[in-house]
């Protein structure tokens, strides 16, 4: 029975000796592949998170020059700049005037070009002269 414990002995010895010489490289392997991937897996979605952002300032842009060619256009219709010579020759800002109301309900049309607000600024010192929103009027800009 000793012979016996000793060989089993023997056996345990060298099988924990195998394992410890199999599984410890193998578990450096692990780890090392695990940082690689998670370094590789970062710069991965970095480099989407770039692509992501440089599309929404694209689409931005594309917003941005899509109102200001809404603005170049309406400014360039002549009925618009007749109403907008008329209200400024007249006393600006006075509601009750008719060139005031012609040209508030085609800055109102205007709300319909995806604006949220379309305003008249007085060129010296920036005052709202006239709103699509009248609480705006007489504020500066």
């Amino acid at each position: 029975m000793l012979s016996r414990f000793k060989l089993e002995s023997l056996k345990s010895r060298l099988l924990g000796t195998f394992v410890l010489v199999s599984v410890l490289p193998l578990s450096g392997v692990g780890i090392l592949v695990d940082r690689q991937g998670g370094a590789t897996l970062r710069s991965e979605i970095v480099n989407h998170l770039e692509g992501v952002a440089e599309s929404k300032g694209q689409q931005i842009e594309r917003w941005v020059e899509e109102r200001r060619n809404d603005l170049t256009g309406l400014a360039s219709i002549p009925v618009f700049q007749r109403q907008v010579t008329a209200f400024l020759e007249r006393a600006a800002g006075q509601r009750k005037r008719p060139a005031y109301h012609e040209l508030r309900q085609t800055l109102d049309r205007g709300i319909a070009w995806n604006f949220s607000e379309m305003f008249l600024l007085d060129p010296n010192g920036g005052r709202v002269l006239i709103s699509t929103d009248p609480e705006q009027e007489g504020k500066f800009k």
